[in-house]
């Protein structure tokens, strides 16, 4: 039995694409020039071939270095806002290695404890007539908790009605002046460390700095490199687990001052995607499906703070999802499922939109019996349109062939995120260092037919033979590529 869910289902849907996207992610290496000038070092852009990296060095170690351009800005950072859930679910995982669920509980119990506010909420501000309130737990964090106390607090920032609607952000209350706090759970001190700390960063000082950016002229290329001198250390000084900020402090350069150039080619290497954390899934189900929606719909992303626990913990539970480590990663019956699923029903629009529809219900601005009309239509229109399923089928997929793999052998065929080899051997046929080709490339390849591709204003020749590289141990195979005349 599949269990498919108007939120558990394109959630999921993310968590296979990444993990698609990270398995079949070939690597390519790049190259940077350094220079050193009077010490200081300064790295050209990414170029993608090595002989005009080489040709580059040459160029720069014949010449001199001139200064082209030297900017220096006063920058300020903002303390953080306060924590709604998700976000204070999101740096739970990331410092205790929390979950989601586990966080909840955890603030649900402070909640009931009376020493936390309401948690499931999504705004990260206080109402107006929280001001005192909030300044009065500020004092009381500085004599509870060993983050020092902020001499100009400044609530204000924290203050916007028009932003709070069901509930306000969350914020430790004044009961832990008097509560024993090293009496509570492990996982329930640090939750409340959290918040506490939140609020006094938020109400803090600005963080301020001086930025300077030096530009150099060498060899007919430019070269930067950057600097930065704290002035105010602001609301930086109170948080949580602080490392001491860092500091690149540039020397004194001018316009025009030239300098002997020593210059080296360095080799990098493009990186994956990550698989998902607690974390970054979190944050990949507030915002999926906003650039389907204006700035005016009042609710995107996937489920609300309250639920988004529940549905990771349900795809786990069902055993579509599993934690390795910190990661969430897709099983092999979370990609079987997602394979069979019509691309509607994994779509985060979908949810989006039915749950702005859903609020607008609520406030009387659109019709019920309207809404549910809509979703009716909409099964029978998915019905009609993908009829029914035959049992017959392979679960993991059975489209058609267009070729052999130049590999092993097996089919390669058209899959949910394009074409790939069924016998799942490492060849990489639809992607060429990040560019998509097009069936009827593939096929002619597939055919022993060249075809060409355009990179950075740059165009290759594909040849129908296959070369291999190494990744994390992996051995990876595609297409072979040469620069065109």
């Amino acid at each position: 039995r599949l269990n498919l869910g108007r939120v558990q289902t394109p959630t999921l849907a993310m968590i296979v694409k990444r993990d698609y996207d990270t398995e079949h992610f070939v690597k390519q290496s790049f190259f940077t020039v350094e220079l050193n000038i009077n010490g200081v070092m300064v790295s050209s852009d990414r170029i993608d071939n090595e002989s005009m990296a080489d040709s580059l060095v040459s160029a720069c170690n014949d010449g001199n270095a001139v200064i082209s351009e030297v900017k220096k800005e006063i920058k300020t950072a903002n303390p953080p806002k306060l924590y709604d859930l998700t976000t204070l679910q999101r740096d739970a995982n990331k410092a205790f290695g929390y979950t989601a669920q586990q966080t909840l509980d955890f603030i649900q119990s402070l909640y009931e404890g009376k020493l936390a506010t309401y948690p499931r909420t999504d705004s990260q501000y206080l109402s107006d007539d929280m001001q005192q309130t909030a300044l009065n737990v500020v004092a009381a964090i500085g004599s509870v908790f060993d983050f020092g106390s902020v001499a100009n607090s400044d609530i204000s920032r924290c203050i916007n009605n028009s932003k709070v609607t069901g509930h306000h952000a969350i914020i430790p209350t004044i009961n832990i002046k008097n509560a024993d706090i090293s009496a509570l759970p492990t996982g329930e001190q640090n939750i409340l460390k959290l918040i506490a700390n939140r609020l006094l960063c938020a109400s803090a000082p600005a963080h301020k700095y001086e930025s300077v950016k030096v530009s150099v002229k060498c060899g007919n290329a430019d070269f930067t490199t950057s600097g930065k001198t704290i002035l105010e250390n602001g609301w930086k000084s109170y948080v949580m687990g602080k490392v001491s900020e860092s500091e690149t402090t540039l020397p004194e350069l001018e316009q025009g001052q030239e300098f002997p150039a020593k210059a080296v080619k360095s080799e990098h290497f493009t990186s994956p995607p990550k698989p998902f954390t607690e974390d970054t899934l979190l944050s990949a189900m507030e915002h999926a499906g906003q650039e389907n929606f204006d700035d005016d719909t009042e609710k995107k992303g996937l489920g609300t703070p309250a639920t988004r626990a529940t549905t990771i913990e349900g795809l786990v539970k069902n055993g579509y999802a599993e934690r390795n480590g910190k990661q969430i990663v897709s099983t092999e019956k979370g990609k079987n499922l997602i394979a069979v699923v019509p691309d509607e029903v994994k779509s985060a629009k979908l949810t989006a939109d039915w749950e702005n529809k859903l609020k607008l219900v609520e406030n009387g601005e659109y019709s019920a019996e309207n809404f549910m009309n809509e979703i009716q239509d909409f099964i029978k229109e998915i019905c009609e349109k993908y009829g029914s399923v035959d049992t017959s089928v392979k679960f993991s997929g059975s489209a058609e062939s267009i070729g052999n793999c130049p590999k092993c052998g097996q089919p390669v065929i058209n899959g949910k995120y394009g074409f790939y080899c069924s016998g799942k051997c490492g060849m990489t046929v639809a992607k060429l260092y990040g560019i998509s080709l097009t069936e009827n490339q593939i096929a002619g390849l597939l055919n022993g037919k060249q075809t060409s591709y355009t990179a950075r204003g740059k165009k290759y020749a594909v040849l129908p033979e296959f070369v291999s590289n190494e990744y994390n141990g992996k051995t990876y195979y595609q297409w072979k590529t040469k620069k065109s005349d």
